[in-house]
């Protein structure tokens, strides 16, 4: 059987041993036998209410007689498990942009259970006590069907960037590393800071060899505080690094050798920019390693796609993405502070600095939430579905309109596969279309982080969130309405064609015959 999410491999799983479960149930107390009574007592009844007296047991019967198959054949086809459904046998397939250089080509992914990759795996939800759970012969083909066609049709759909993860993820990506994390609010503290207030101050004229220089000083590894000596090359760490090893020459007027440690006191174009112990360069590599640097399909390969799209993006390019974006880094961009600074200092910070976090990273994240959340509803609603089908059919006497209507309006879940897509892909292509509008040589613009410097593209940027989190609303509802709907007529219809097929045989009756 096929799925469309890792998580509704087990739900699909376990619904059909629910249902198994409940059909026992309902067989084992007779349960699932009162619908055929039911339909020879009503029956009776009306046989006994016509205006023929004689042969009222064969009235009953001809009208019986068609309800009776069509009960029996939902019973057997559609309630009564018949084909096995083992854990192993249920594959999703999940369509992907695979990343080929400055391409993206479509691949098809096969995942199954114990194999998704995610903490579903770590949990034995599927101890089924040894049983394997079975599937109605129309229930098997029709989800096959359904979902196989769902799945087929979001695959079509063409490949793009994906900057809404990317976005997301970088909204949410933080510094675990305590001792990467507090030497890099110490290089904002001891260089970009006052390298920063100093510019203001004296005002220089700006470089011919720098385009926006006003960008440019806004992030630590500006290239005009590291060219000139006044700045990177005149501020240094006050305190000594384990990064950077102690150098007689270059420290020893801090401090001698014997008390130091061997910790280094750097200048702040070496600790920026050393070859081997860099802060530019362990940044990038930690980074890398956060967004999946060595998997085949990670948000650190859709990164590097994107920002290859401009001959002017450059790894400078990509470290300033990953800070702009970098709650923790945002924070010491607004507050002047070091966080071992003292606790007043830092509290009186933390309010500016809360404003930046609570707005930057929900309201990024929002959209993503209902792109993960899509699957997982429709996973748990298709389990539900499945639970409950055999108590629907016989609490409404395995009648043929309901049944239609429920194969109907289970199609229309399955659906929501593509229409989740759809919404996904449109999402993209907004995006898309307002980076490309906007500033190609920021790379935060690039990448869908900010868009600071057109206050118009941060409204439409709202505006494209708040439309993508409607669809997936909307869509989904409105499809499951309009096919339900469908459904009800086709239901009637059947029970119109049922309904002739008992006209003709208590006309072809031959106590009904005029003598």
């Amino acid at each position: 059987m096929i799925v469309s999410s890792s998580i509704e491999l087990y739900t699909t799983v376990l619904g059909w041993f629910m249902f198994n479960s409940l059909w026992d149930l309902l067989t084992g107390t007779g349960v699932a036998l009162i619908p055929f009574a039911f339909i020879v007592i009503r029956n009776l009844i009306e046989a006994r209410k016509s205006r023929d007296k004689t042969d009222i047991g064969v009235q009953a019967f001809a009208r019986s007689e068609i309800e009776l198959y069509v009960a029996f054949f939902v019973l057997i086809l559609c309630c009564n498990p018949a084909i096995n459904l083992a854990p192993q046998s249920v594959r999703a397939n999940i369509h992907q942009c695979e990343v080929n250089g400055d391409s993206l080509t479509q691949t098809t992914r096969e995942i199954r259970i114990g194999q998704t990759g995610t903490t579903y795996d770590r949990i034995d939800a599927l101890e089924l006590d040894g049983r394997t759970p079975k599937v109605p012969i129309i229930w098997y083909i029709w989800d096959f069907f359904s979902s196989g066609l769902a799945t087929t049709a979001a695959g079509i759909l063409p490949c793009q960037p994906d900057l809404r993860r990317i976005s997301t993820e970088l909204a949410t990506l933080q510094i675990h590393d305590k001792q990467l994390r507090d030497e890099t609010a110490m290089f904002y503290r001891d260089c970009w800071r006052p390298s920063l207030n100093r510019y203001l101050r004296d005002k220089p004229p700006a470089p011919q060899d720098i385009e926006d220089i006003d960008q440019d000083i806004m992030w630590p590894g500006s290239r005009f505080f590291l060219g000139h000596s006044s700045y990177y090359g005149h501020y240094r760490t006050t305190e000594g690094l384990w990064s950077i090893r102690y150098d007689r020459d270059r420290d020893s007027n801090i401090v001698t050798p014997e008390y130091s440690d061997g910790r280094g006191f750097p200048y702040c174009r070496q600790w920026w920019l050393d070859e081997s112990d860099g802060l530019h360069g362990r940044l990038l590599d930690y980074f890398a390693d956060e967004l999946g640097n060595s998997e085949e399909q990670s948000t650190w390969s859709a990164i590097l796609q994107v920002l290859t799209r401009t001959s002017q993006s450059t790894r400078d390019d990509l470290l300033r993405a990953l800070l702009s974006a970098n709650t923790d880094i945002q924070r010491l961009q607004i507050n002047n502070n070091y966080p071992r600074d003292g606790f007043w200092r830092g509290a009186a910070d933390a309010v500016t600095s809360g404003v930046a976090a609570a707005m930057s990273v929900p309201d990024r994240t929002k959209a993503r939430m209902y792109r993960d959340a899509g699957p997982i509803i429709q996973a748990v609603i298709l389990m539900f579905f499945t639970v409950v089908t055999p108590l629907l059919l016989v609490l409404s006497g395995y009648r043929l309109d309901v049944l239609v209507t429920a194969l109907a309006v289970k199609f229309s879940v399955f659906f929501w596969t593509f229409l989740f897509a759809v919404a996904v892909w449109m999402d993209n292509f907004f995006l898309t279309a307002v980076t490309q509008w906007g500033d190609h040589s920021d790379p935060t613009t690039l990448l869908g982080v900010r868009f600071s410097n057109d206050s118009g593209l941060d409204i439409t940027v709202e505006v494209i969130r708040y439309v993508i989190r409607s669809l997936f609303l909307v869509l989904p509802l409105l499809f499951t309405m309009l096919v339900g709907m469908a459904g009800i007529n086709g239901g009637r219809f059947a029970n119109t064609l049922m309904d002739a097929g008992g006209g003709v045989a208590n006309a072809s009756d031959p106590s009904r015959l005029v003598k």
